[in-house]
């Protein structure tokens, strides 16, 4: 059978972790996810992942170079402890590991330089968990990948709702009846826009 041996490495390459991939298997299906999880782990608009455990047989990653975070009940989180990289999920259901697609390196060795192209390695099926960013996110930029339309799911791929890529979230009926006695204007002053991190640390 042929293979093709995809490497995972974090930006210090500490945390390293090689795979065989059954070459018809590939590209592997990856979906963008904007939920609030993933923005608020990453930093980033949008994350994707690839599983990278096919079978029980299949060797895990070692893991004794990350840290974890229980981000919630349905899985944990591992970061490489010297760098920070976000590079896997376990699924506490079934143990199965997926790994950010950012960590992807063709052949073997995690160093700086790669010596193959990723190109053929993942395919993006949609964006998925739009609702959870009110205004759309990221997902009103994204109508297509290598000129392939890319679905739009309100939730869960395949699970929840397709939705047009101009979607927002439904704002309440305003009051049709005029106030008695309107208020005169408010002085404008600025609004702060709070950040943070997942656990609120």
């Amino acid at each position: 059978m042929s293979t093709k041996s995809i490497t995972l490495s974090c930006h210090c390459a500490r945390t390293t972790h090689t795979i065989s991939i059954p070459t018809t298997s590939l590209p592997l299906p990856a979906h963008l996810c904007s939920c609030d999880i993933s923005r608020r782990i990453s930093g980033s608009l949008l994350t994707s992942y690839i599983n990278i455990t096919f079978s029980p047989s299949d060797s895990k990653p070692n893991t004794s170079t990350c840290t974890p975070y229980h981000s919630s009940s349905k899985l944990t989180r591992w970061f490489c402890k010297t760098c920070g990289t976000h590079m896997y999920l376990e699924y506490h259901a079934d143990g199965h590991f997926e790994a950010a697609t950012g960590t992807l390196r063709v052949g073997e060795g995690g160093g700086e330089e790669s010596p193959e192209s990723t190109d053929g390695i993942i395919e993006f099926k949609s964006v998925m968990w739009i609702e959870a960013t009110k205004d759309g996110g990221a997902a009103a930029f994204l109508p297509t990948i290598n000129n392939t339309p890319l679905p739009h799911y309100l939730r869960e791929a395949y699970q929840s709702p397709e939705i047009p890529i101009d979607w927002t979230a439904p704002n309440p009926s305003p009051s049709t009846s005029p106030p008695a006695h309107p208020k005169p204007p408010e002085p404008t002053t600025p609004k702060p826009i709070p950040a943070h991190c997942h656990c609120h640390g």
